[in-house]
């Protein structure tokens, strides 16, 4: 792919983890997010395509290139999922699982920041309702649902109870 007047190539020809690259642009921390497939074991392959996955896979295998401990690798299982699988479906799974697999390190990190959290308080009256997306009607149905109504006070505890019930409507419910 060309870009201005440079030539663009995918990543994993040369730097599958760039993470020097990434140094020498001034990065002193760096978050690693590795969704590269395991290798299989010679002797496991099912037949042509898989044995063609495999040496794909061996061109992309490189040495990281970090080890300093103010950086954070994150892992993803990807097992079960084929490569160049761009399926809604695999995005969405993949997406949870290293959301699952970022928590779980990120959380552990001692180089990161903690932040203090903030209480915002609920708000006691309601302003307003919007609703992006969806059809028109969504707005009064939500408020109608959710206990929301313009002027009226909020009710929180009412609003998280409600929101369990949403996926009883056929038109919230989830696809997948």
């Amino acid at each position: 792919m060309a870009f201005d007047s440079l030539l663009l190539i995918d990543g994993g020809v040369s730097a599958n983890i760039p993470i020097g690259i990434a140094r020498s642009l001034g990065a002193t921390r760096v978050i690693v997010s590795d969704v590269t497939g395991p290798l299989g074991e010679v002797g496991q392959v099912a037949g042509p395509l898989e044995v063609a996955s495999q040496l794909a896979g061996f061109l992309f295998v490189q040495p990281p290139d970090f080890a300093r401990p103010e950086d954070v690798y994150v892992r993803v299982d990807v097992k079960g999922f084929a490569d160049l699988d761009f399926s809604p479906l695999a995005g969405d799974s993949l997406r949870v699982r290293g959301r699952l697999a970022a928590d779980s390190v990120i959380r552990k990190a001692s180089c990161l920041p903690r932040a203090r959290r903030r209480v915002v308080p609920a708000p006691r009256q309601v302003g307003s309702v919007e609703v992006v997306g969806g059809i028109p009607g969504d707005p009064r149905l939500l408020g109608q649902i959710l206990g929301i109504r313009a002027g009226e006070p909020f009710d929180e505890t009412r609003v998280k109870t409600q929101v369990g019930f949403l996926a009883a409507y056929d038109v919230y419910r989830a696809c997948g």
